[in-house]
């Protein structure tokens, strides 16, 4: 019986020893952890719509008071921070007070975001460990609420967020996520707030009882589910997607069969950027965009062209989130905004000016080299103009 008992022991303490060494590897690879005590998932990674335009979400939201406080996801050092409210500095545009750190797993190089902070605790090239204070949940940058916004980059973060993955599936712990946002309840007197349902027949309980006027949007594919022709609702549809435009030999024009059609333009807009279609007014059978492109464009030289808008106040409006930016139109590719009051290219609105090759007659003048360029581009090559750029 000595024996036994000695056997079973030692047997014991062979197994733990065993169950002990596996519980400190999994703890030794420095797993990712939630960085606020939130399970309040308000704008999910991917695709997404923030006061009623389309936007590709490359991180998550977690809503919670201000001042939670926001801890680091892994173990790594402080690789940037960003203290002012609004900052051109990539990646920083737009996320008000925020903190990048650095992390390697298991060789990996990871890189973590956290914005819209009201207050930071940690300083560039500090070591963080895992769950260390990194500061408070806030509302600062372009921001409509008290909120986290995290972001999880496999790699380097690159300025243009391409290493951005969901990082639901990386954190170590299950979290209790809102219902399937599979419809999305809209009406443009209340484009602000987000009506998600995970099903059909629970949007369209709301719409029959409330917004009689409203529509639902699946947001899967983008398509507008309700109201259709069959449904018997008067004027479901404004805007109409369309394949391609043909214009006959007799000088009208004409567009391929309808792909879909929505009575808002947001949603045409989202449906046709996403399958490369053209939009078209069913009232007055005019093209609003092709492809998807407004007439005017946001331009930023550290993005490119990154926003469109129908109108030039729109574009404006939109460029008070980033320092710099210019709003181009794309049906001249002028610098339309912007401009002196009587047009006097001085000051530091302008830094290259357009002339007629051989002459100091002045055409247009630019902020950015990029856009003179395509400037002379465009005229010479379809107006047959000589012109050329020149630097202030």
């Amino acid at each position: 019986m000595g024996k036994l008992v000695k056997y079973l022991v030692a047997a014991v303490l062979l197994i733990s020893s065993f169950s002990l060494a596996g519980f400190s590897d999994k703890a030794s690879a420095a797993t990712f952890i939630k960085p606020v005590n939130s399970n309040n998932i308000t704008s999910p990674f991917g695709d997404d719509y923030l006061n009623g335009e389309y936007r590709y979400h490359t991180g998550i939201d977690w809503a919670a008071p201000e001042g939670e406080p926001v801890v680091a996801s892994a173990s790594g050092t402080v690789k940037a921070i960003n203290r002012d409210y609004w900052s051109n500095q990539t990646p920083f545009t737009g996320y008000g007070n925020a903190v990048l750190l650095q992390h390697t797993v298991n060789g990996q190089t990871y890189e973590t975001l956290y914005a819209h902070l009201s207050s930071i605790n940690v300083s560039v090239g500090q070591n963080v460990a895992q769950g260390a204070l990194v500061g408070g949940v806030g509302n600062t940058g372009y921001s409509f609420g008290n909120h986290l916004h995290f972001e999880l980059h496999v790699g380097p973060y690159d300025g243009f967020q391409s290493n951005a993955v969901n990082p639901l599936p990386y954190l170590n712990e299950v979290i209790e996520q809102e219902p399937e946002n599979n419809y999305w309840v809209y009406h443009d007197s209340f484009s602000n707030t987000e009506l998600y349902f995970e099903t059909y027949d629970e949007a369209l309980e709301l719409v029959n009882e409330s917004y009689p006027s409203a529509v639902i949007i699946r947001t899967s594919d983008k398509k507008q589910v309700y109201p259709r022709y069959e449904d018997n609702v008067a004027n479901p549809f404004t805007y109409s997607v369309h394949k391609e435009r043909w214009d006959g030999a007799d000088g009208k024009e004409g567009y391929f069969p309808v792909v879909e059609s929505f009575k808002y333009k947001i949603h045409a807009d989202a449906f046709a950027r996403e399958n490369d279609l053209l939009i078209r007014n069913i009232a007055n059978d005019q093209e609003v965009n092709y492809n998807g492109q407004e007439q005017y464009a946001v331009f930023h030289p550290a993005y490119g062209y990154f926003a469109e808008f129908d109108t030039r106040d729109q574009a404006i409006n939109y460029t008070a989130r980033y320092k710099d930016a210019v709003v181009i139109d794309r049906q001249s590719w002028k610098q339309t905004w912007p401009r002196t009051i009587n047009d006097d290219y001085i000051g530091d609105l302008f830094n290259y000016s357009i002339y007629t090759v051989g002459s100091n007659s002045r055409v247009e003048s630019f902020k950015f080299e990029w856009n003179a360029d395509q400037f002379v581009k465009f005229e010479n090559n379809s107006n047959g103009e000589n012109y050329e750029y020149r630097e202030l």
